[in-house]
């Protein structure tokens, strides 16, 4: 004599099969990681070429410098090499962005919703960047960081912006 299975275990071993074919679907294509992008320019993304049509060198510099302008900003861009002999194919590795303007974290930490729960905090020693009160905020999933230092009234006050790849290797 056969037992014949009921609709409930069939609908349960039907939605566990499901659930599987989920599973492996988000990790296959959830582990594509997008860097947080400024003002169009994606780190791992975007060439030297790409930067250099939004940004401008500064005319002191040389012609391979990583040092720009932008608006009111400086901005430094680590490069990672991808051809010995063209310059422009270098591939955009940090965008590190220094404000001329002061501003305050706490003021510009209320357009961030979760800035507590998504920013670990790391205080770095005086021994190493000779300035007290030195600490980076960064959002490793994004691939965003904020780097502060202390005043002369002991509040943290933005010195920069990094922008990266939150994989950290551009070598795709």
């Amino acid at each position: 004599m056969k037992i014949k299975q009921s609709n409930n275990i069939v609908r349960t071993k039907t939605i566990k099969k499901l659930c599987w074919v989920l599973v492996v679907i988000f990790s296959v294509f959830g582990i594509e990681v997008f860097s947080k992008e400024w003002n169009g320019i994606i780190p791992c993304v975007s060439t030297r070429l790409d930067a250099e049509k939004i940004l401008v060198r500064f005319s002191s510099m040389k012609l391979n410098s990583n040092i720009y302008k932008y608006k009111k900003s400086r901005v430094h861009i680590d490069y990672e090499r991808k051809d010995e002999k063209d310059f422009d194919k270098d591939i955009v590795k940090k965008v590190q962005v220094y404000p001329d303007k002061l501003q305050t974290l706490k003021k510009y930490i209320k357009n961030i919703p979760n800035f507590h729960k998504d920013f670990l905090k790391t205080e770095l020693d005086v021994k190493t960047t000779h300035v007290d009160g030195r600490a980076v905020y960064r959002n490793r999933d994004e691939g965003f960081e904020i780097w502060v230092q202390k005043n002369d009234e002991d509040v943290e006050v933005i010195s920069s912006f990094g922008y990266f790849d939150p994989t950290y290797n551009c070598s795709k």
